[in-house]
């Protein structure tokens, strides 16, 4: 769900003529999905190396 303040930013941004909402939630769970992935990586890297 999104929040009061996500709303009002992103009727802020329509106002500007920003890009639809569609592309912005796509970026924003993109990033989400980038973070977590290299986040895992980093958690999972120094567990491997030490059973090695």
């Amino acid at each position: 769900m999104l929040s009061s303040e996500d709303f009002y930013m992103i009727k802020q941004m329509r106002k500007q003529g920003a890009r639809p909402l569609s592309t912005l939630q796509l970026r924003w769970v993109a990033l989400s999905i980038l973070s977590d992935g290299i986040l895992n990586t980093l958690i999972h890297r120094p567990e491997k190396h030490a059973t090695k």
